[in-house]
């Protein structure tokens, strides 16, 4: 299995940091440490700064959750400006898969977590509650080749989720796409890259 989805159709972003150590063991602590960071998602607004969104790891049901993210776990998203009606006005993604290969001894190791917009866990809508539609995903990654440890979000096949019921969404949807398209979400991610990696 490839890490990072195939890119097909709409947009596409790669964001990445590096950091480079001088031993072969600081090499794969900065990597666990920067692999924790990545997966404790309730605190990436601090480590990425203002401006950036709110994120909070949530479960099934819209409830808060206190631990790294998992398979099955959603995140609830608290982009700066009009909120989803949809989404009781937040936007969420839900955890699709999240693939840790650890290898100290190699000169190889990473981890990966792929996310995708879902609709909303907190109520009964069917619409996606995301400013992209679900053919999207964010893949969140920490890698180390030799002495580097590299921290990179990879956006893939972003569409404007135009595809709901209404029409204040319809709109904001393709406002706030339209924004992470031209750049937006590149600045937030890389302030999230770079706090992933920073002090290390």
């Amino acid at each position: 299995m490839e890490p990072i989805p195939e890119q097909h159709t709409g947009n596409q972003t790669d964001i990445r940091q590096t950091l480079d150590a001088s031993t072969p063991r600081q090499a794969h602590s900065n990597f666990v440490e920067a692999s924790r960071r990545l997966l404790d998602v309730n605190n990436w607004h601090d480590l990425a700064g203002t401006p950036s969104a709110s994120f909070q790891l949530t479960d099934k049901n819209g409830m808060k959750l206190d631990r790294l993210a998992k398979v099955g776990d959603y995140i609830r998203i608290d982009i700066p400006g009009p909120g989803l009606a949809t989404g009781h006005g937040y936007d969420w993604v839900i955890v699709e898969s999240v693939e840790d290969k650890p290898n100290p001894g190699s000169d190889h190791e990473y981890l990966v977590m792929n996310v995708r917009p879902a609709p909303s866990p907190v109520n009964d809508e069917t619409d996606v509650a995301h400013f992209f539609d679900d053919r999207a995903t964010s893949s969140f990654m920490v890698e180390r080749k030799d002495l580097q440890v590299s921290a990179s979000e990879h956006g893939r096949n972003e569409h404007p989720n135009t595809h709901v019921d209404r029409a204040t969404d319809k709109i904001r949807n393709a406002l706030v796409a339209g924004a992470a398209t031209s750049g937006v979400s590149g600045i937030q991610w890389n302030l999230l890259m770079k706090g992933i990696l920073k002090d290390l």
